[in-house]
């Protein structure tokens, strides 16, 4: 081969134009304790033969945030997505996704996951968290929280405006208790011996006003520092109590 022989960068697929390609599209932090903050790396190349641009990178929740190193990718050359995950609030087995935006010509929207286990700091009466005002003051008393709150609000408030029953479910309640009612984070509704032994008041309270034993279960009640009026309550409340004995 001469010495001015250019080496070809397209792709092995014959696909011509940008092309990302991530070493791995999960990301596993491992088990941490609720409170920790920790972070991880996303890599990836550009393995096509004109410049990559990354349009957007989107976290899933406030909790959540993503550093993209930098935007304008030419080919064969790498990049890095840095995750970091704030786990003040949260306990159990925690799935968060980064959606990544290009010009990528074979995959031009990316979804990333970030997969945790969180571990409680307390006793059983708090889900397995500790109730320290020092570290979560947002947990006490009466289940006011940050949940509702910031860059939370983004997940926990704004997509639940307006919507009552079924569409207000899916979008507040089943990133906890399971897109079917089964069961996620979260104890299971459909099916689960909570629901087989409460009556629509108790449901009404929970929803409203939180657990008494688990601070993961906040207030949703406007009242108590949550964003649902007593309509949308009572939408729930006959929503999920549509699932006893099912």
């Amino acid at each position: 081969m001469s010495s001015n022989t250019k080496l070809s960068t397209k792709p092995r697929d014959g696909k011509k134009g940008a092309r990302i390609v991530f070493a791995s599209e999960t990301l596993d932090l491992g088990v941490i304790r609720e409170g920790d903050i920790v972070d991880g790396v996303f890599s990836f190349s550009n393995a096509g033969d004109d410049t990559l641009k990354i349009q957007n990178v989107k976290a899933s929740c406030g909790c959540t945030a993503a550093l993209l190193s930098s935007d304008i990718i030419p080919p064969n050359g790498k990049g890095e997505i840095k995750a970091t995950f704030n786990s003040r609030g949260k306990v159990g087995n925690i799935h968060k996704t980064i959606t990544v935006f290009s010009n990528s010509a074979d995959n031009p929207v990316t979804q990333l996951n970030l997969v945790v286990k969180v571990e409680g700091n307390g006793s059983a009466h708090t889900g397995g968290m500790k109730k320290s005002s020092a570290m979560h003051p947002e947990v006490e008393g009466d289940m006011h929280g940050s949940y509702f709150e910031g860059k939370c609000a983004n997940c926990h408030v704004e997509p639940g405006v307006g919507k009552f029953g079924k569409d207000l479910f899916d979008v507040s309640c089943a990133m906890c208790h399971g897109a079917d009612g089964r069961g996620a984070v979260a104890q299971p509704l459909r099916g689960g011996e909570f629901l087989n032994r409460a009556d629509a008041s108790l449901l009404q309270e929970r929803i409203a006003k939180g657990s008494p034993s688990n601070v993961m279960m906040r207030g949703f009640a406007k009242s108590a520092g949550g964003p649902l009026d007593e309509a949308q309550i009572k939408s729930l409340v006959e929503y999920i109590g549509s699932w006893k004995h099912k």
